[in-house]
């Protein structure tokens, strides 16, 4: 949940965690780490974990880039992450990409230094590249079927998927999204008819428990260590 999201509705994330589901923070106000810096990221987080926190009665411990800017220019925040305590991000793209990819990391959990578990986002190998499938816009436009395919070759050590309110949302219409060019713009626009459907088959008999549970439960005990600047990251 964006923080400032959180600040207009607040029912709404309280809703939310009345629901069964979990609460994670995702940016004060959805700034990529790029544009942002360290003293500011921060301030800015412990004010939104403060934030969701008064407002649905737990602890946060989850976290995800906004628009997956953990890269190898942004890896400074990652210094911050279990002093405020997070227990697991999700914020890499493993891959090259267009925007803000991080071609090196591994593409299976492994921890910050500080113990912090990293999630990247699932890939998968088309022709020699490395691609996001799982989520998002990628999600939108490849067809179920490969979509089901690769999840059944990759998903050994159980996988994570996320989508954005206008993934979903035909009735939204173009928008000139901020922060992109316009050939992307038309592209996050078109082809949500079937998201919802199409994940419902997705999920169908593959739910789990929360990522907080999953992670403070130990199963990821045994992702390897990646200190900043080691050599699997270069």
């Amino acid at each position: 949940m964006v923080g400032t999201v959180a600040v207009q509705f607040p029912v709404l994330i309280q809703a939310i965690a009345k629901a069964g589901h979990e609460v994670a923070f995702h940016g004060y106000d959805h700034t990529p780490l790029e544009e942002d810096e360290p003293v500011r990221f921060r301030r800015d987080t412990t004010r939104g974990l403060q934030l969701l926190e008064d407002l649905i009665g737990r602890k946060v411990v989850g976290y995800r880039a906004p628009i997956f800017s953990l890269t190898r220019a942004t890896m400074w925040c990652v210094d911050a992450f279990a002093s405020l305590g997070l227990t697991y991000s999700s914020s890499i793209v493993p891959a090259a990409n267009p925007r803000r990819g991080f071609p090196g990391a591994p593409r299976h959990p492994f921890k910050w230094p500080g113990g912090v578990v990293e999630l990247p986002a699932a890939t998968t190998s088309i022709g020699g590249l490395i691609v996001p499938f799982l989520g998002g816009v990628y999600f939108r436009y490849f067809p179920t079927r490969f979509v089901l395919h690769r999840l059944r070759q990759a998903a050994a050590g159980g996988l994570w998927t996320y989508l954005h309110p206008y993934d979903c949302d035909p009735g939204e219409g173009f928008q000139r999204v901020e922060r992109t060019n316009m050939v992307e713009s038309v592209i996050l626009a078109f082809n949500r008819q079937g998201t919802l459907k199409k994940m419902e088959r997705l999920l169908k008999d593959r739910t789990h428990a929360p990522l907080r549970e999953r992670v403070a439960a130990g199963e990821f005990a045994e992702a390897p260590l990646i200190s900043v600047g080691q050599s699997e990251l270069k």
